[in-house]
């Protein structure tokens, strides 16, 4: 898992400051949304297991729902894991060259920030592309006269989710900009200035 650091010299001040926080506090409350709906999709499942099992009474649409509900749970928790810089990654090659580096080390971070958020761009753009066409269209999944329900609930969130993963790529980039500014002036006070943990 990749660490994080925290600056924990000069925090941001005024309108950026307040503008970061609300972006942690928004970011939060989707990943709490996200969280709560993964504890009642897991409720759902255990339900239908033991209904199927013991009162051969299987719940209709357990299988759809939960195939959809993936797709709305990782989009809902993915942008405060990128914000965090929680992602999956090798610190092989990063961690040493930001303790040795730190300017280069944060310059490589922005690059991948970049990267990310060009993906993501592109991806939003076909999002938001396919809710259009399904809620024009009325798109449902499932079989009909058994269970259906619309998709476009579901795509929402997809676009709700790429669009603040965007952000917070966006709001990594500043960042690391910044703290490789900080590093080409004064090395010793960022190094010392800097801890693994979260964006403050």
């Amino acid at each position: 898992m990749a660490r994080e650091f925290t600056h924990t010299g000069n925090r941001q001040a005024g309108a950026e400051g307040l503008l970061l926080r609300a972006l942690r506090v928004a970011l939060s409350g989707l990943s709490w949304l996200g969280g709560i709906w993964l504890v009642a999709l897991m409720t759902l499942i255990c339900c239908d297991v033991i209904g199927r099992s013991f009162f051969n009474a299987p719940i209709t649409g357990v299988a759809e729902i939960a195939a959809f509900s993936v797709i709305g749970i990782v989009s809902l928790q993915l942008p405060e894991t990128i914000l965090h810089n929680r992602l999956t990654r090798t610190d092989l090659i990063i961690a040493p060259l930001r303790r040795r580096f730190p300017m280069g080390g944060n310059l490589i971070e922005a690059l991948f920030a970049l990267a990310g958020l060009a993906v993501f761009g592109v991806t939003l753009v076909g999002s938001v592309e396919f809710l259009m066409k399904s809620i024009s269209s009325d798109e449902f999944y499932g079989v009909q006269g058994v269970f259906t329900f619309p998709t476009w609930p579901v795509r929402l969130m997809l676009v709700i989710g790429i669009t603040a993963s965007a952000i917070a790529f966006l709001v990594q980039i500043i960042f690391r900009l910044a703290s490789a500014a900080g590093a080409s002036r004064a090395p010793e006070d960022m190094t010392a200035g800097h801890v693994e943990g979260d964006i403050q």
